[in-house]
């Protein structure tokens, strides 16, 4: 956060030395969401030890609420630097949010067939109306006849792909259209391999979604920034590579098991294993000092991506 600040004075700066008007050059900046980036690794950081304190699958819905949040406010931001006049509002966002933390909720009471059917139908839901929002930016009405508009739209990219007669236009296949088709395929899968797994609890299947989809979201803007003759300068590539760097180790060390919530606290504390680290932290602490350290230089990823930008006339500026 306090990175941020001094960006947000940086920037203000630069601008009145060079007697540049904010709206003219580079990509809208807006901090509001870095700042709240900020505070839910902070809040992240204090729920989780919350949840170390006595953790079971009721208190783990505090350790993952800020995940989710801070999933969701990381794919926003990626999508407000391009959109920054359509991004999804307060309202909206923190709906989707609740909805994920009742059915989490709902998932530890009960997770029998009838649980994921409604879980599904709504996770087809949600993945509808995004798509047809970032498709359109916001253009579509999402009223009763959003089924019909969908098809509209779908048939009219068929007549631009599929050569048609008295149509001699030039086939062509919009990259909006090629992503979003992949991320509704992958999501698709997930709803599908989430129905026939049924599994007890969402928890894990809502964070899977939400990285995943911000994985996806990530790469898809690096390409395009690439394809519009747009650099990506050192100093991104090196916050994404230490980001890395902490990231993938963090991961082996999640997925070590050395607790079980199921059983009394002294049949978990056998799963206990040594301490690897200054002879008193173990591998889930590990965990949680890389996976901060990941997310904090992901954060400062986005927050320099487009720094390459700020000499570019905003009209000039690629939307993608």
């Amino acid at each position: 956060m306090f990175l941020v600040f001094l960006k947000k004075w940086k920037h203000k700066s630069f601008l009145q030395e060079n007697r540049i008007k904010e709206r003219e050059y580079g990509v809208p900046q807006q901090y509001g969401l870095y700042f709240s980036m900020g505070l839910a690794l902070f809040m992240e950081g204090v729920m989780s030890g919350s949840y170390h304190i006595c953790p079971t699958n009721i208190t783990f819905q505090f350790d993952t609420t800020f995940m989710y949040l801070i999933s969701i406010l990381m794919f926003l931001k990626l999508y407000q630097m391009r959109h920054a006049d359509v991004s999804a509002n307060a309202v909206g966002v923190f709906f989707g949010l609740g909805v994920s933390l009742i059915l989490e909720t709902i998932s530890i009471i009960y997770s029998g067939p009838w649980f994921w059917v409604f879980f599904c139908g709504a996770y087809i839901i949600v993945i509808l109306v995004t798509v047809v929002h970032a498709y359109n930016l916001g253009v579509v009405r999402y009223d009763y006849k959003i089924l019909y508009n969908v098809t509209r739209i779908l048939w009219f990219e068929l007549k631009k792909i599929v050569s048609v007669p008295g149509h001699p236009a030039v086939p062509r296949v919009r990259s909006r259209l090629v992503c979003l088709s992949c991320m509704a395929g992958v999501n698709l899968s997930l709803c599908l391999f989430f129905g026939i797994a049924r599994t007890s609890g969402a928890s894990n299947y809502l964070l899977a979604i939400y990285i995943l989809n911000l994985s996806m979201y990530f790469m898809y803007y690096c390409i395009m920034k690439l394809k519009h003759g747009e650099k990506i300068m050192k100093v991104p590539i090196l916050y994404s590579t230490l980001s890395l760097i902490c990231v993938v180790p963090a991961l082996y060390f999640f997925t070590q098991i050395e607790k079980k919530t199921e059983v009394s606290p002294s049949e978990s504390r056998m799963l206990n294993t040594e301490c690897i680290f200054l002879d008193f932290f173990d591998g889930h602490d590990i965990w949680h000092f890389l996976g901060g350290s990941g997310l904090f230089f992901f954060f400062l990823t986005i927050l320099t991506l487009d720094e390459d930008l700020k000499y570019k006339r905003r009209e000039s500026i690629a939307v993608f």
